[in-house]
């Protein structure tokens, strides 16, 4: 088990003005401590996307307190990108601009790349992995809850 390696705190958007990682190598997971800190939204829930373009998990952050979320977070240990997206009550949703977890803080030699910084570049705009699913997901979800709240209505009106 590696011991904490290195903490950095980037902005992801004026939403996201400070997010910062840490991590340790557990076996061949990385144990990922991911703080957000969410600015002029008012979030109901906050969820990481963490993942390649073409897999990708999501976790909850709890409340740290104020306008802190965090979570610990266990993935594969590779350079992976993180989107963070804020849910509000109203159903829309804030999301920020990917990062590696190399850009966020995570040290670079426990993800296998050394020296080899061409791997920790983020994508670059419109080229966001794979947010699209989650982001359909969440709205086919909220598009169904407001259909079944108006069920109901009907048939208690009648």
């Amino acid at each position: 088990m590696a011991l904490f390696v290195l903490a950095l705190t980037v902005s992801l958007g004026t939403a996201f003005p400070e997010v910062e990682a840490s991590a340790t190598l557990d076996g061949s997971a990385l144990l990922v401590n991911l703080v957000v800190t969410v600015e002029s939204v008012d979030p109901t829930t906050v969820v990481a996307h963490v993942g390649t373009s073409t897999e990708q998990e999501t976790f909850q952050l709890g409340p740290g307190g104020g306008r802190t979320y965090s979570g610990l977070l266990r993935v594969p240990a590779r350079n992976q990108f993180v989107v963070i997206e804020a849910l509000t009550e109203g159903g829309g949703s804030t999301v920020s601009r990917a990062a590696t977890l190399v850009e966020l803080g995570v040290d670079p030699s426990l993800l296998g790349l050394g020296d080899d910084v061409s791997q920790s570049q983020p994508p670059r705009v419109g080229e966001r992995p794979g947010i699209w699913l989650p982001l359909v997901l969440v709205a086919a979800a909220l598009v169904a809850a407001m259909m079944t709240v108006q069920v109901f209505r009907r048939e208690s009106e009648s």
